[in-house]
């Protein structure tokens, strides 16, 4: 900094700091207090009355009895700064504006290096490549030049140097305050998700901007929180918006609309899509808990995706990740839900009805298959393959030496009930005689007439060998009671049906 009509006597002698002894009394001078501030840098210059010793120098004031001026070393008499003398006491110290303090102002501050009087702060630029071709601004932080932008000759423009503050905040949450503009906010979201509470958005400027990224898991994520009063994408006032993490994303203050405004824009889902979240018996507690894989899916509108760790359903307890009301049944059907919260939160799910009351707060749900319960109200032992739901164990036998005639029969299979799915089955006829059989869909009309040549689904030909018999595997596909249906054209006795598991779309199809 330059000042104009200050001069102070002054008698230290040595190298150390200036210590001033005030304007000459009956001057007109002003003293350095009078138009520099405490702490504040200046451009100085020291010289005897006789003008045979003189310094420039860079010197920071300090107020005190009496003020003091530090000294960095520019351009001396002798080289370097000067060592006063007892015999030098009076001398005078006041601002000057030397020539190359003047001729960045007249001439621009285009250097090949650095100049040696550059002070912190110092901004110049680099045209070592020539002015046709490229100019580079750099700006001196006191240890290192940083390149803040350049100049491109062909095609001439001007092309500010795209770098970023990358702050990890790790494993916890943060609120941004104003100095965080232009900043990449990091978070740990390995265990859960992270707040990035955000500034009220009147207190910063138009374009206020900042960027984050979750890392760890892309199950959890970046939770934006706004306050109270502001919104976040065109949601409602004080609504978070989570973005999960490995997403990088920007958040910048709309001063036209008063709100935030992110890069964030969720994946539009495929209607259906599921990938994982696998069910199975929970290895040490299986006849009461049902464990999840981790996964993504739909919600069932279509609207929305869910990301989900790995997790357990507790059928003993109630709520998220538990029944939604009462406890085990026997022999009961329970369907089980990825469900959801608009911030992100999810959680599993299960219910003996297909449109369960979600928990406080949870407005997204996609079920994820069904489980059933023996005579005991255990969790039946069975393994997911897919879509394929196989019984762990021996088939059950659901039909245990029946008789079949002309009368079209349903028979209930050990599968869910409540929607369609396809059991697989085997049927086993152990008796004798001539003609055919007809199993069908429980969903089809009922056949009310069979004889020998009708064509049509999973039709057997019967052994007309006394005791040979026939068998075959089916997949039939169920009505919501959990029934197919089963004719023949003569008394059939004794027959068997065994369920080994049935085949769910997981309202992939809804």
């Amino acid at each position: 900094m330059l000042f104009d009509k200050v001069l102070e006597v002054c008698s230290t002698t040595g190298t150390g700091p200036y210590s001033l002894g005030g304007a000459p009394a009956g001057s007109s001078y002003r003293a350095l207090r009078t138009k520099c501030g405490d702490g504040k840098p200046g451009l100085y210059l020291a010289q005897d009355k006789g003008a045979t010793k003189w310094e420039l120098f860079f010197g920071v004031l300090s107020y005190g009895a009496p003020d003091t001026l530090t000294r960095t070393y520019v351009d001396s008499s002798t080289g370097a700064l000067i060592n006063w003398q007892a015999s030098d006491a009076g001398y005078y110290i006041t601002s000057v504006p030397p020539a190359f303090a003047l001729s960045p102002l007249l001439f621009g501050t285009g250097y090949t290096s650095r100049p040696t009087w550059a002070q912190t702060g110092f901004r110049w630029i680099d045209w070592t490549a020539g002015v046709a071709s490229r100019l580079i601004d750099k700006l001196y932080n006191g240890t290192k030049d940083i390149e803040i932008g350049r100049y491109e000759g062909v095609p001439g423009i001007y092309v500010p140097s795209p770098r970023r503050y990358w702050v990890d905040r790790g494993a916890a949450a943060y609120t941004a305050t104003t100095d965080d503009i232009g900043k990449v906010h990091l978070f740990d979201v390995s265990a859960s998700s992270r707040a990035l509470t955000l500034p009220l958005g009147s207190s910063v400027d138009h374009g206020f901007s900042m960027h984050a990224i979750g890392y760890g898991s892309s199950v959890n994520g970046v939770v934006v929180t706004p306050n109270v009063a502001d919104k976040v994408d065109g949601g409602a006032a004080g609504a978070t918006l989570t973005v999960p993490g490995g997403i990088r994303f920007s958040i910048e203050w709309d001063g036209a609309k008063s709100q935030w405004r992110t890069s964030y824009s969720p994946a539009s889902p495929i209607n259906g899509y599921i990938f994982g979240l696998t069910l199975s018996n929970n290895s040490g507690t299986p006849n009461t808990k049902v464990d999840v894989s981790a996964g993504k899916c739909a919600d069932a509108t279509g609207v929305l995706m869910m990301s989900l760790a790995a997790g357990t359903i507790d059928f003993t307890t109630n709520g998220a990740n538990g029944l939604d009301t009462g406890s085990l049944a026997n022999n009961t059907t329970y369907h089980v839900f990825a469900i959801g919260k608009s911030d992100g939160t999810t959680a599993y799910y299960a219910s003996t009805s297909l449109t369960p009351t979600l928990p406080t707060g949870y407005t997204l749900k996609r079920r994820l298959g069904s489980v059933l319960t023996d005579g005991s109200a255990h969790i039946m032992a069975f393994v997911q393959t897919g879509d394929f739901f196989e019984r762990r164990a021996a088939p059950i036998i659901d039909v245990n030496g029946g008789t079949l005639n002309s009368t079209n029969t349903q028979v209930a299979l050990s599968v869910p009930s409540g929607l369609n799915v396809e059991a697989d089955i085997d049927f086993v006829y152990s008796g004798g005689g001539n003609g055919i059989i007809k199993i069908h869909p429980g969903t089809d009309a009922a056949v009310t007439s069979l004889s020998t040549g009708t064509t049509g689904w999973n039709m057997s030909a019967v052994s007309g060998v006394s005791g040979n018999g026939v068998a075959g595997r089916f997949r039939l596909r169920t009505d919501t009671s959990a029934r197919i249906r089963l004719v023949t054209a003569f008394n059939m006795n004794p027959y068997y049906i065994y369920t080994n598991g049935w085949i769910d779309r997981r309202d992939r199809d809804a």
